[in-house]
């Protein structure tokens, strides 16, 4: 499974554009769509005629100076990411057979976003898999959900849902 790329520089935009053109899939359309980080664009691939769900797709990309290439990826094909919208996985039936790999994928999906769901703000936690000034799986509290903030030792810090993914609640001794 390969990539395939077009030329010339593109922003998300125009990429979002060409994969959500009525036109683009023959009798199935996308009418949902959505961008998870800049890498990641989500679709339900309707029917036209009677507007039914058939499956959720995503369509990796990768930007590069002058050209962006892309993967696509159908639920069916047991997708590595984690990134679709709760909400597409509702929308669309998983359809006759529960142990499919769109079972297990699904799972994935709502196990990982449960977890980023479970802090608050005040929430002391410690990172994993990352380092801050030097500091090897950083401790900080969280200050903001949206945008996603913490402070460590007083300075304020940007977060990732990565962070949050990778992220566990701190010892309190460390606290």
């Amino acid at each position: 499974m390969g990539w395939y790329g077009s030329f010339g520089p593109a922003s998300p935009g125009e990429v979002t554009r060409q994969f959500t053109d009525k036109d683009a899939y023959g009798k199935l359309y996308v009418k949902e769509h959505a961008w998870y980080g800049r890498s990641q664009l989500w679709g339900i691939l309707r029917e036209k005629d009677t507007d039914k769900p058939v499956c959720i797709i995503e369509w990796m990309v990768k930007f590069r100076r002058d050209e962006w290439l892309y993967k696509s990826v159908e639920e069916s094909m047991g997708p590595v990411d984690v990134g679709c919208p709760l909400k597409f996985l509702d929308l669309v039936p998983i359809g006759d057979d529960p142990h499919s790999w769109i079972a297990d994928w699904r799972a994935r999906v709502r196990a990982e976003r449960a977890k980023v769901r479970r802090w608050k703000v005040g929430d002391v936690l410690q990172l994993r898999h990352c380092s801050f000034q030097g500091t090897q799986n950083p401790v900080m509290t969280l200050t903001s959900l949206k945008p996603l903030r913490a402070t460590h030792f007083g300075y304020p810090v940007r977060l990732t849902q990565r962070n949050l993914r990778d992220a566990e609640s701190a010892p309190q001794e460390v606290v």
